[in-house]
């Protein structure tokens, strides 16, 4: 799991913008990513974004490749929302006691 979560950083194709025709490097493309103040979750993470709880360690990250290591410490930072639906749980209960969200639930 790890080496795919790696891999997933690590991406192997860049692109060619059809409108500017400027061509980026698969790191520059996650650099762009991360310097626009966005976060991407790969799958094997999700579960952590919906519920929290831990992580495993990070890969060892391919030193021409510094934007896949900055966006992998970024999807388990606190600056990426995590836990989010327990998060919700505790707050509904705290504020709505066991009453039900209704029919939305």
């Amino acid at each position: 799991m790890r080496v795919g979560k790696r891999k997933k950083f690590e991406r192997n194709r860049g692109g060619t913008n059809v409108l500017t025709k400027r061509t980026l490097t698969p790191d520059e493309v996650i650099g762009e990513i991360l310097d626009a103040n966005y976060s991407f979750i790969p799958i094997a993470l999700f579960n952590y974004f919906l519920h929290g709880g831990n992580t495993l360690p990070l890969p060892t990250f391919n030193k021409d490749r510094p934007n896949a290591k900055r966006a992998a410490k970024r999807c388990i930072s606190t600056s990426t929302p995590w836990g989010i639906l327990d998060k919700a749980d505790k707050q509904w209960k705290h504020a709505h006691g066991d009453r039900l969200f209704r029919a939305n639930y």
